[in-house]
């Protein structure tokens, strides 16, 4: 008797609850609020994106076009909210973003309080629109990794239109890993959160080298960070297996004075793959496309691969801009670039006096200047614009 067994079942991707719990978890580990709320209708929204991803040739993109295969609203709004990746999230210990740090400080802002998700044909996180948290009662800091974790002693980034890491003239291979500082301040609204002040690492060598940037710099990819947040890159790899204590330093606008948070940290093997969780000998975090309001971002090449070769994404042209507000619920932007970008599409949020990020849409750039009229919530304050393949803008709103 010949006996014919069953082809095996393919294991169905975690589903949205289960994404979040683990981002709650990965979060709560390293010292940040955890326990995220999930919004149904926003996970809806991200399954419908998605699927206009997969009904498109599967090409990640954050825009989708009315009158396109599987083009909906409310995945439209999902597109210009949320990070996305072609990958999937499996384990706990395998954040597929962990190697992009602009998506990664989105998704580990303190203020993050709400969000949905969507895991399958692809990875559809939420954040923007969930910074709801209440901020603590003083001025606070926290960090990524946070005290007491473990960390993988060097990191490979990739991300477009570009890293920080190349933004600060940084190979995107071959650093130590990018540490996060997330200042969080009672008052002051959006544009009073914390600047870095200085940073410091040391460890058995003494002093580590650093790079490092913030929110409020100028810089190509700043406007695309939660407002408070820091980067603190070891220019060189860390040791293994070694003891590191980091300081920051940052002022919040209202504060009468700095704030400091010193920790330590402890570097693990290269086969480490999120602070607080490891994964087995010899195995390597999984490469994904990934994006975020920044835009695409290729595959990471592995921690010991050679440097990835930078391309036409790395090559930002010059954008400067204004907003008019002409009534209650309507501005004009006038954009200018210093080449030309025919065809280009901003991707255009409005940020309100809370903080809190609202869509407004996707409008086309054309040539080297746009004159945009957009209708907009009552308090917004200042614009987001984000020109892929040009750069990142914020703007504030003038009377």
């Amino acid at each position: 008797m010949l006996v014919l067994a069953a082809p095996a079942r393919a294991l169905a991707a975690p589903d949205s609850a289960t994404v979040l719990s683990w981002l709650s978890g990965q979060r709560e580990r390293n010292g940040i609020p955890g326990a995220l709320a999930e919004r149904a209708d926003w996970s809806a929204d991200c399954a419908a994106h998605m699927a206009y991803v997969a009904q498109n040739g599967g090409v990640l993109t954050h825009v989708e076009t009315p009158g396109a295969p599987g083009y909906t609203a409310d995945g439209a709004w999902a597109g210009v909210n949320s990070v996305l990746t072609t990958g999937t999230w499996t384990t706990a210990d395998h954040d597929p973003f962990e190697n992009a740090p602009v998506h990664l400080a989105q998704m580990l802002a303190p203020a993050l309080a709400e969000s949905g998700a969507s895991n399958g044909s692809g990875l559809c996180i939420t954040t923007w629109p969930g910074y709801d948290r209440p901020a603590p009662a003083a001025t606070t800091i926290y960090t990524y990794p946070g005290p007491g974790t473990t960390i993988y002693p060097s990191q490979t980034v990739r991300e477009s239109p570009i890293t920080p890491q190349a933004a600060l003239g940084l190979p995107e291979t071959g650093n130590g890993p990018t540490i996060y500082a997330f200042g969080v301040a009672p008052t002051g609204g959006y544009y009073g959160q914390p600047k870095l002040v200085s940073a410091s690492l040391t460890g058995p060598g003494g002093a580590v080298p650093l790079a490092t940037t913030d929110w409020a710099s100028n810089t190509a990819f700043a406007a695309a960070l939660p407002a408070g947040t820091a980067l603190v890159i070891p220019t060189k790899p860390l040791q293994t297996g070694a003891s590191y204590t980091a300081t920051v330093t940052m002022r919040a606008s209202a504060d009468p004075q700095d704030t400091t948070r010193t920790w330590s940290f402890i570097t693990g093997a290269v086969t480490q793959a999120l602070p607080g969780g490891t994964l087995p000998a010899g195995a390597s975090a999984p490469a994904s496309s990934t994006s975020s309001s920044t835009g695409t971002v290729a595959p990471a090449a592995p921690a010991t691969g050679a440097p990835a070769a930078s391309g036409a994404a790395h090559a930002l042209a010059t954008l400067a801009g204004s907003v008019r507000r002409l009534d209650a619920r309507h501005v004009r932007v006038r954009l200018r670039f210093a080449a030309a970008s025919v065809g280009l599409r901003a991707r255009i949020a409005a940020i309100g006096r809370g903080g809190r990020v609202t869509a407004v849409g996707v409008r086309r750039v054309r040539a080297r200047s746009a004159i945009l009229h957009l209708r907009v919530p009552p308090d917004t304050v200042s614009l987001r614009v984000v020109v892929p393949g040009a750069a990142v803008l914020r703007l504030n709103v003038h009377a």
